[in-house]
């Protein structure tokens, strides 16, 4: 995964079905993942995420586990096993 590569996913929670667009922003960054995005849900701009002592935050979006959901795959897109290490 590269640093400033935009990330589209579909995450299933709740019984609804959520398209999510993740924008990186270069900096700040720590050990090659962003550590803010700028998101978008279901085609509407929900502001950034940010990921700040090891949790996931956004002021728009008041569901703390779909947000835990999302930074958790952002988070393993840039923390992925290197082929042989697994």
């Amino acid at each position: 995964m590269r640093a400033l590569d935009v990330l589209h996913f579909t995450i299933y929670h709740n019984n609804k079905l959520y398209t999510i667009t993740a924008s990186p922003y270069l900096l700040p960054a720590k050990d090659g993942m962003p550590l803010s995005f700028e998101a978008v849900i279901d085609g509407k701009p929900i502001g950034d995420l940010n990921y700040h002592n090891d949790k996931w935050e956004n002021e728009n979006l008041n569901d703390d586990e779909l947000l835990a959901r999302i930074g958790s795959f952002i988070y393993s897109q840039y923390h992925q096993p290197q082929a042989g290490t697994a």
